[in-house]
């Protein structure tokens, strides 16, 4: 019973520390769940000693009764201590959407601490288009214009509309094929919501867009 009852302040100590570094963010709420099953399950484990304990010094059925209702808790509280360190262990995507690139496969170290995800998921139901548009012409695009995206080498447009504008100025980040075009002009960022989802929904396909007014 001694080594059930230091078990039970372990996992309480174990626990208080979690529940403080939680208060701030340093423990996620997988592995505070993890604790409090373990401390349940110390717990349980001591209340099924002192059960058999008072079993062994009265031998009365009521005791035996209660010891066997401490043991089936102490099972219970094992079970749900292992079902929390299995969800630690499993990777749960917060959307429904397609995997689009897996940066770390099984038996790669990874962690918050590294800043790099595990796999990147998308939502390709709805297809856009971000536009870089120059300085020249940024304060003409507004919200709703209309707008027609193509491929390079292909007849094909597809029509679709502007959903959002930046209020801010920023760098270019997409590369021109044209040799003569400057990289360091800053340019406004534009959404185009395109209509239909027959436009290839491959992320980071290079297209080329137009406004029409």
């Amino acid at each position: 019973m001694r080594t059930s009852e230091a078990n039970l302040i372990d996992a309480q100590q174990m626990l208080n520390r979690s529940a403080a570094l939680a208060e701030k963010g340093f423990v996620s709420r997988r592995e505070l769940e993890s604790r409090t099953a373990q401390r349940n399950a110390a717990a349980g484990e001591v209340d099924a000693a002192r059960a058999r304990a008072a079993q062994l010094s009265n031998g009365s059925r009521r005791l035996e009764v209660v010891a066997s209702a401490a043991t089936a808790a102490a099972r219970q509280n094992e079970a749900a201590a292992a079902q929390a360190q299995y969800a630690q262990c499993k990777v749960t995507s917060p959307i429904d959407g397609e995997v689009l690139q897996i940066l770390r496969r099984e038996g790669e170290f990874s962690g918050a601490s590294q800043g790099v995800p595990l796999i990147v998921v998308g939502e390709l139901g709805r297809r856009i288009v971000r536009a870089e548009v120059g300085e020249r012409d940024a304060a003409r695009i507004a919200i709703g214009d209309r707008a027609e995206v193509w491929i390079d080498g292909s007849q094909r447009r597809w029509k679709g509309s502007v959903s959002e504008v930046a209020s801010l100025m920023g760098r270019r980040s997409a590369r021109s094929l044209d040799p003569t075009d400057r990289f360091d002009r800053d340019i406004r960022e534009v959404i185009i919501s395109i209509e239909g989802n027959d436009l290839p929904a491959v992320v980071g396909l290079r297209v080329t867009a137009g406004f029409l007014k």
